[in-house]
């Protein structure tokens, strides 16, 4: 026998139950997003870009420029990296490429023959 005094009730003998942290696969599991909701401010939902319809010939500029943005997003999802770096590298990607179809193109670069 033990020198241990009996509990009043059974409710005495029960651990008390920590509120349990949640776990990352929860987290995605519950909000369906792999990213913490910090890191989800930091790269947003989305990323757009502006394609202006100016002439037939600066459309061959833009496809370009789109055919070098979709090998370098098929790079990046491919990356062993973090999530949060691969989407924050993508969206700075998807910057720099609306950016370059939003400038003007140099005057006499182009010439359309007639």
């Amino acid at each position: 026998m033990t020198d241990e005094p009996k509990p009043v009730s059974k409710w005495m003998t029960l651990p008390k139950r920590r509120k349990k942290e949640e776990t990352e696969l929860e987290r995605i599991a519950r909000t369906g997003d792999p990213l913490a909701e910090f890191y989800r401010e930091m790269t947003g939902k989305s990323a757009r870009i502006h394609i202006p319809l100016r002439d037939p010939i600066d459309l061959r500029r833009i496809a370009t420029i789109l055919r070098v943005l979709a090998g370098a997003l098929e790079t990046l999802s491919r990356s062993k990296e973090r999530t949060f770096t691969v989407l924050f590298e993508a969206r700075q990607k998807i910057k720099l490429a609306d950016a370059q179809i939003r400038s003007q193109r140099a005057l006499g670069t182009y010439t359309e023959k007639q």
